[in-house]
């Protein structure tokens, strides 16, 4: 017959068999050789308490610890993963050798090889394509003297010409200079010259006309231009023959009308000058 002590002694050995038994088919009972065979073992109902935002990585020794990823990205409680300011360097990306990062049409950034009216090498030296540049490409009014000089290996040049206007019916032309906008290059040498009169000139009496660039009279000697009519073309003389409208330029300068004596109040004159450049 069992005592009342017996009883109670009797039930404290059953609950503790109970207890050991759990604990032995328990991934955390003492044989500390029992181990998870995964992460994936792991499930929500298995009572491992994590910080928020914490990833559990083994540490040298083979053990899990929890930590905050941190460096070149962060994570959230979400498991969203933010990429760090900064933190993708060139070192990083793959490139095959002289090719280009592009976007595409889905935004996605590909590695292409530059193609078209141009293409680029590794070391960035970029090569335009023959007759890639065409007058398409070539903002109006930007192209100097110096962009047009042509000259072959064997030094040769093309002959170049310079067009200069003088308006009378629609800018002053009172006794004085009158700047016929167009310049010569230095060490212009000049080759021919010929002018067309637009509209007859017309003046208060017995006024004269001298074009030049650099020095007087070097273009065209003063002289009456009233008596030439409207369409008629005048021819100076070539370079090596006698004539008053020859001459070379030392140093850059605006082609100029002088009148003398007398306004000219009407008249259209357009200026040819044929020209190569010495150096």
């Amino acid at each position: 017959m069992f005592t009342r002590g017996s009883m109670i002694f009797l039930m404290c050995l059953i609950t503790a068999g109970a207890a050991f038994g759990a604990l032995q088919n328990s991934p955390f009972g003492p044989d500390e050789d029992r181990r998870f065979d995964s992460i994936e073992s792991l499930s929500d109902t298995d009572g491992i308490e994590l910080a928020s935002a914490k990833i559990i990585v083994g540490d040298a020794s083979g053990n899990g610890n929890a930590v905050a990823m941190s460096g070149d990205a962060t994570i959230s409680n979400a498991g969203v993963v933010t990429m760090a300011n900064n933190a993708v360097i060139l070192a990083d990306i793959a490139l095959t050798n002289g090719n280009i990062i592009v976007g595409d049409a889905s935004t996605n950034a590909v590695d292409v090889t530059m193609s078209g009216d141009a293409t680029i090498v590794a070391s960035g030296a970029l090569t335009i394509a023959a007759n890639a540049v065409g007058t398409s490409e070539v903002t109006d009014g930007t192209l100097t003297e110096a962009d047009m000089i042509v000259q072959t290996a064997d030094g040769l040049h093309l002959k170049r010409v310079a067009r200069a206007v003088l308006d009378c019916g629609s800018s002053d032309c009172s006794v004085g200079t009158v700047s016929m906008v167009q310049a010569l290059p230095a060490t212009a040498i000049i080759t021919q010259v010929y002018y067309y009169i637009v509209t007859q000139f017309v003046d208060g009496g017995s006024g004269t006309v001298a074009l030049h660039c650099e020095d007087a009279n070097n273009i065209l000697t003063a002289g009456d231009i009233t008596g030439i009519s409207g369409g008629v073309v005048t021819t100076g003389a070539a370079i090596g023959t006698a004539g008053t409208m020859v001459a070379s330029i030392a140093s850059a300068c605006t082609i100029t009308a002088t009148i003398a004596t007398a306004e000219q109040t009407a008249g259209v004159l357009v200026l040819f000058v044929e020209y190569v450049v010495a150096q």
